[in-house]
């Protein structure tokens, strides 16, 4: 009799430094806007806190919330080409902002890392009244993460973003149910390399490992 095999699939992220992509980043960001300047930048990117209401009405661009603070967003046309993200039942996006975790880097930087989830909502086929989340089987859901770093001033700016990094759980959901569809944690690997661990437990038939050397490349 074949004994019963446990699965997981872990996704892991390493996080650069901050001061290093910030500079990286800066440099892009005023290249493509010859009129926007370093100021200009750092007061669009600088958050006195680390709220999450203000993170998401800022980084959406002005969304409609729900009574459950979940913003609604149209997005725009280079999101509709390049996000693999689905439209739920009103032609719109809908993100949650669901953790916001804080480590340090390898310069003794304060940083955080902000994570979102984009759910695919959908009218019940059986109740057209009910909405819920819905998705494959092992379909997940998308995954989005925003980095700040805790600058001299005591504020936190933003130095990369991205609505969507990777998928997690499965049937369109994760940490709902019976088991644990996604877990997302900090692991500190080596000398202060902090990396974003996520885990899936699943039914697949291997495991799955899968690494980058930064967050966001």
């Amino acid at each position: 009799m074949k004994a019963r095999t446990i699965v997981f699939g872990l996704i892991i992220f390493f996080f650069n430094s901050c001061d290093n992509q910030t500079k990286s980043e800066s440099k892009k960001l005023i290249a493509s806007n010859p009129t926007f300047t370093q100021t200009d930048r750092e007061q669009l990117a600088s958050f006195s806190t680390l709220d999450k209401r203000e993170i998401l009405r800022r980084l959406f661009d002005n969304p409609e919330f729900d009574s459950s603070g979940m913003v609604i967003w149209k997005g725009y046309y280079s999101d509709l080409t390049s996000l693999s993200i689905p439209l739920s039942y009103d032609g719109k996006f809908h993100t949650t902002l669901d953790t916001i975790l804080y480590f340090v880097d390898t310069k003794n930087r304060n940083c955080a890392v902000a994570i979102f989830s984009t759910y695919n909502y959908q009218r019940d086929p059986f109740d057209n009244s009910k909405i819920r989340p819905t998705g494959c089987h092992f379909c997940g859901v998308p995954i989005g993460a925003a980095l700040f770093h805790e600058t001299e001033k005591k504020n936190w700016e933003l130095y990369d973003f991205k609505k969507e990094i990777t998928h997690l759980g499965y049937g369109g959901v994760y940490k709902t149910g019976r088991q644990d569809e996604g877990k997302i944690q900090l692991k500190e690997i080596g000398d202060k390399w902090t990396s974003l661990a996520l885990r899936r437990d699943s039914a697949a038939t291997e495991v799955i490992w899968k690494a980058v050397k930064h967050c966001f490349q």
